[in-house]
């Protein structure tokens, strides 16, 4: 009975998600502003066998996209094209240039080959590429549920949690368009599949770490979550007893009370007391030895991924190659030094990556999406979403039991301003005047987590799906009656 309840929720989010997609990806015809253009043109040349390589221009399709569909901002109706829309040209922001090539292309080569066949049965290229990134959210929305499940967690919570982070704007629209940010709620979701997994004392490595690979194939900054694991695995090799794995949230309090797999108090298999003792040593040296080949797998899969493509882009641009976005969002390095980056570390609550969803600076949705409701929704979550990131610092202080699923959390945050920084310093020797909330909504699982478990711990896990729901209600009324 609870596999079949289970089955048909995870089902129920799934078509919850591809609904959203699908209404957004129809009604919404203009090209968003958030770099879609780019991305149009990225999967529609891999659907055709071509990577585009760093300075190209935008090619005739997207361009002819551009010109029919107009932006956000400006829609170009007019006679002319297919759908009654204009064919005057508009001229492509940053001179035309496709500066997105860096990405890897796994996943926009996937939306293209769906928008591709979209096509091929009529429809239109764009909208079967949006649809992949509704397949994405649904797949990811899915995995999230089943994931809160291995923590024990009641239904209510699970389901609510998952309705969440769907329904997170920054989230719902990359669900909408062509864009390297769907990869964020599955991303997310594999690395709380990924913890829970862990902390049920599962601790090979090798499918994290080709989880991992395939991550950074398609978006590099989504590996965070996975990275932010790591982290605490590594803390719990190091410290076990300050940061147990086998009794976190929703698991029971094996390890808060000394008897979690990565403590050296774990009870051995009987004997005497030297036998106990030293049978004890060996597992938990065992359990350490495995989690830092976790760990190892984790960084090696990203250098690996990360390492290979820069290295075949770096191979195909121009000498002297400069993209012509940079300076827009950049400074120079040398502008204000190594505080210029740090400063981007500490900005809170309202110009940093904590809190994810602040309105108007963090989820970028296209004008047509939006409503009053959308900004509400949008301040009220967060609200939420900052208190779990302050109540994970206190609990990452007060609480040993919960400090893996916690930490992640803070991990998840501190590595998604170090990676976006730290790439853009090696490569560029600029940073980034703000680190937006967009780049760390890949953690939004990781807090639902940690909102769900507190819920179900208070007997207030009802409260979640509610909220979750207006959410979703909330958003999905943007695209009508904005």
């Amino acid at each position: 009975m609870t596999r079949r309840r289970d089955l048909l929720l995870a089902c129920l989010l799934g078509i919850l998600a591809l609904t959203w997609s699908a209404f957004a990806a129809v009604r919404v015809t203009q090209v968003s502003l958030q770099d879609e253009w780019t991305y149009i043109d990225y999967a529609y040349k891999a659907a055709h066998f071509h990577i585009p390589a760093p300075g190209e221009q935008i090619g005739a399709f997207t361009q002819h996209e551009w010109d029919c569909r107009g932006t956000g901002q400006a829609p170009n109706i007019s006679a002319g094209c297919p759908d009654g829309r204009a064919t005057t040209h508009l001229e492509l922001p940053f001179e035309g240039e496709n500066y997105n090539t860096f990405h890897p292309p796994l996943l926009l080569a996937a939306a293209g080959f769906t928008g591709r066949l979209w096509a091929a049965l009529g429809g239109s290229f764009v909208v079967g590429a949006r649809f992949f990134s509704g397949i994405v959210a649904a797949a990811g929305v899915i995995l999230i549920y089943y994931a809160l499940r291995r923590f024990r967690l009641s239904t209510p919570a699970c389901f609510g949690g998952a309705l969440t982070v769907l329904a997170t704007p920054a989230i719902a629209n990359a669900a909408a368009i062509v864009h390297t940010d769907s990869i964020n709620i599955l991303a997310g979701a594999l690395a709380l599949w990924f913890l829970g997994r862990v902390t049920r004392g599962n601790s090979g490595w090798v499918a994290p770490a080709l989880a991992t690979l395939a991550i950074t194939y398609c978006r590099v900054q989504a590996v965070v979550p996975m990275l932010a694991v790591a982290a605490m695995l590594a803390c719990a090799a190091l410290r076990p007893r300050l940061f147990p794995v086998g009794g976190d949230i929703g698991g029971g309090n094996e390890a808060a009370n000394g008897g979690g797999a990565g403590s050296d108090n774990a009870p051995g298999a009987g004997g005497t007391r030297a036998e106990t003792g030293r049978s004890t040593a060996v597992r938990a040296t065992g359990i350490r030895g495995a989690y830092w080949r976790i760990v190892a797998g984790q960084i090696g899969a990203v250098l690996l991924g990360y390492g290979s493509w820069s290295q075949i882009q770096a191979w195909r641009a121009p000498a002297g190659y400069v993209a012509s976005i940079q300076g827009v969002s950049t400074n120079p390095l040398a502008d204000h030094g190594a505080w210029g980056v740090l400063r981007t570390f500490i900005d809170i609550p309202l110009n940093g990556p904590y809190g994810l969803t602040q309105p108007g600076a963090d989820y970028h949705m296209a004008p047509q999406m939006l409503w009053v409701g959308t900004n509400v929704w949008g301040w009220m979550l967060f609200a939420v979403y900052m208190a779990v990131f302050l109540g994970c610092v206190m609990a990452v202080i007060r609480t040993v039991a919960t400090r893996i699923s916690t930490g992640t959390v803070l991990a998840g945050l501190v590595l998604t301003t170090a990676v976006v920084q730290g790439r853009e310093v090696l490569l560029h020797h600029m940073y980034f005047r703000r680190i937006s909330g967009r780049y760390a909504v890949v953690t939004a699982p990781q807090h639902a987590l940690v909102l769900a478990a507190w819920l179900d711990h208070h007997g207030w896990a009802w409260t979640l799906p509610v909220f979750g729901a207006i959410g979703y209600v909330l958003v999905f009324l943007g695209p009508l009656v904005g």
